[in-house]
């Protein structure tokens, strides 16, 4: 797990982060996300400019790992996957 890619709810959103290790409280694990832009209608997922982290708790991490293609704005191959995965919990909440 550590060092991959992974889609992971926010309740009304996702976020795509990189899983830097696993927290000292079980089950929780220390992510770095990256931010999503949009470029002529396409999504793109970029570093911020301030590191964005949070430890949050494996059950929420719902799709991964997961590959990132390009190098300054990333791309996602399983972007339908995972924008259908996520709606099917929004729907189950």
């Amino acid at each position: 797990m550590k060092e991959n890619y992974y889609a992971v709810d926010y309740v009304d959103r996702f976020y795509i982060g990189r899983a830097l290790q696993q927290s000292k409280t079980n089950n929780f694990w220390h992510f770095k996300f990256l931010h999503q832009i949009f470029r002529d209608g396409k999504p793109y997922f970029i570093w911020p400019k301030k590191d964005d982290c949070d430890d949050i708790h494996e059950s929420v991490i719902f799709y991964g790992p997961i590959t990132l293609d390009g190098c300054v704005e990333f791309t996602l191959p399983d972007i339908k996957q995972i924008l259908a995965r996520h709606a099917a919990i929004q729907q189950n909440v």
